[in-house]
């Protein structure tokens, strides 16, 4: 069951974060309390047999735990951990959004398959059945929780979710094709109910039989993915690395927590034995805590408490299926005038703070409200303008000959380009006219 605290962090305030400290359900004190208790145990355990060893073998136990505590240094914890709990939690977020919600399919079922009679409300019904038994079909082969719900496939009709004819059905295809998964079953159902509804003009046109069609194959295929998510697990390496990793941590800090070194002023140094390993402890909530984690988010579909409550998305889909493609499905309320908005108390108290512009409280001082552009210094007339103004230069490039052929010349284009500008008044740029002697330019 998936346990929600945000009603309770609805402030930053210190009594909000104290009440979701000490929350038990699906918290890490419940998670890690075993692992807590034995990890005190034998703290203590190893700690009383170094107690009663001889001063000789008391020596030597020191040699292995000062072994041991470098030894817990070279251990990378926070790196693997992290990264570990990374690529957990973003892949059970990507389960998530792909869990079936069909209300979008339910929507165009009530408004593309058109008529009145009892057929067509059978064949709405029918439908919205089939996507929801496609469904649970995946859902109880995934998940514990579902698999208890509906054990077997006379579950399913006990449910109303398939009828016997359709169980003989499953059941005959099932027994001939054994390697196959036939969870698709009832999809294809759906789209064959769905040509027999464009054959009977239930469905006007054959786009719109495109588009529940296309919908109905997107439930099969985010079904696929949520199988699919459940047969290929992160590496099994990985997941064993890490586990490993922080119980030898862990294992290392039984030993080398034990005597703790404080060095002296003058030189010297003072064994303390350690009764209450307070760090060790800390060390431990997060270390395990953030393990534990992970653990329960490898598989969103087990038992825990933080993991997807599919039984209730599987009753609220089929109410919801049946409320948009048969109760609600043409009820509308009278079309009257707008009502009138009157705003309390409260909603003005909400209009305090209403957005403002950036920019829009600035005053503009009276000598800063316009700008003053200088004019442009006349340049000289070119030879370009002419050919600006000519036709035969369609695309505004000019074109010098060269030794091998012509090419285009782009300082030539920005220089043409500006001399014929405009100015900033809108004035253009007088012509001058003049000769052309001895002078014989062609055009590429």
């Amino acid at each position: 069951m998936t346990v929600s605290y945000t009603n309770k962090l609805s402030t930053s305030r210190l009594s909000g974060l104290a009440r979701v400290l000490f929350l038990w359900k699906a918290s890490v004190y419940k998670a890690i309390w075993k692992e807590t208790i034995l990890f005190m145990i034998l703290f203590y355990t190893v700690g009383t047999l170094f107690k009663f060893l001889d001063e000789p073998y008391q020596k030597h136990f020191k040699l292995i735990i000062a072994h041991f505590h470098a030894g817990s240094t070279l251990i990378p914890v926070t790196f693997v951990l992290g990264f570990f709990i990374d690529k957990v939690a973003k892949r059970w977020w990507d389960i998530y959004k792909k869990v079936l919600w069909p209300d979008r399919l339910m929507l165009k079922i009530a408004c593309m398959v058109e008529g009145d009679n009892e057929e067509s409300q059978m064949i709405r019904r029918t439908l919205a059945r089939y996507i929801n038994l496609s469904s649970v079909l995946v859902l109880r082969d995934i998940s514990i929780r579902v698999k208890m719900r509906f054990p077997s496939l006379h579950h399913l009709v006990i449910a109303g979710l398939m009828t016997e004819e359709e169980l003989e059905e499953f059941k005959h295809v099932t027994k001939t094709h054994k390697l196959v998964y036939m969870s698709f079953l009832p999809i294809q159902w759906s789209i064959n109910l769905a040509y027999k509804a464009r054959k009977a003009e239930y469905i006007k046109t054959d786009q719109l039989l495109k588009h529940v069609v296309k919908e109905i194959v997107d439930v099969k295929d985010q079904l696929n993915l949520i199988s699919c998510y459940d047969w290929v697990n992160l590496p099994l390496v990985y997941t064993q690395v890490v586990t490993i990793a922080v119980y030898s941590f862990f294992f290392t800090y039984l030993i080398s927590g034990q005597v703790v070194e404080i060095e002296l002023g003058n030189g010297n140094k003072e064994t303390i034995t350690s009764m209450i390993p307070l760090f060790s402890l800390i060390d431990f909530l997060f270390y395990m805590g953030l393990l534990k984690v992970a653990q329960a988010m490898i598989n969103p579909f087990g038992a825990d408490d933080d993991d997807f409550e599919l039984n209730y998305i599987i009753d609220r889909n089929v109410q919801v299926s049946y409320l948009i493609v048969d109760t609600c499905r043409g009820k509308l309320p009278v079309v009257t005038t707008d009502c009138t908005t009157i705003f309390d108390s409260k909603d003005l108290d909400s209009l305090k703070d209403k957005f403002v512009p950036s920019a829009s409280l600035i005053d503009i001082p009276e000598e800063m409200q316009r700008i003053v552009v200088e004019p442009p210094e006349e340049r000289p007339w070119t030879p370009l303008s002419f050919f600006r103004s000519s036709s035969l230069l369609s695309n505004g490039s000019v074109f010098r000959r060269h030794s091998n052929g012509w090419n285009s010349d782009s300082t030539f284009r920005r220089r043409f380009r500006s001399a014929n500008s405009f100015h900033l008044y809108g004035s253009q740029r007088p012509r001058r006219k003049r000769k052309f002697k001895n002078r014989h330019l062609s055009l590429g």
